[in-house]
């Protein structure tokens, strides 16, 4: 019985959320600290790729067509000269009782998730008295 709760504690780490378990068998093998420059190096690699594929407006586009640019120029519903001379009814959207439902179904998500992925392992550690990785790597292999 103790075998299958543990099991379903774990499931949520070894197939929903895989990267915690290789992040994990990555920090076991490799300081801590390489995880933060593997992810900002990321990040900084996904910018410059924005910087250099992306553009405000398809006049600036570097890389499309003359064809493609006079179909997005010719089609748009809003003239360029137009954008931001309206204010969006912001307190009227805020008011709206689907917002309200929208911000609290995202809050108890994030909660959620905060307590599976943080405390989850705590638990595993301290309460049930198992290695996480050694429960997700007999949970693979069956």
């Amino acid at each position: 019985m103790e075998a299958h709760f543990v099991a379903a504690l774990v499931v949520p780490y070894c197939y929903e959320s895989l990267n915690i378990v290789n992040f994990n068998a990555f920090i076991s093998f490799v300081m801590a600290k390489a995880v933060f420059y593997i992810g900002g190096g990321c990040g900084i690699l996904w910018c410059f790729c924005w910087m250099l594929l992306v553009s405000d407006d398809p006049t600036t586009h570097k890389f499309i067509e003359e064809e493609e640019r006079r179909y997005i120029l010719e089609n748009r519903k809003q003239p360029i000269n137009n954008i931001g001379s309206k204010n969006p009814p912001y307190l009227k959207i805020l008011l709206t009782p689907t917002v309200w439902v929208l911000m609290f179904t995202d809050f108890c998500i994030s909660f959620g998730i905060y307590m599976i992925l943080i405390e989850g392992p705590n638990f595993i550690a301290n309460v049930l008295d198992k290695d996480i990785l050694e429960v997700c790597k007999n949970y693979i292999k069956h």
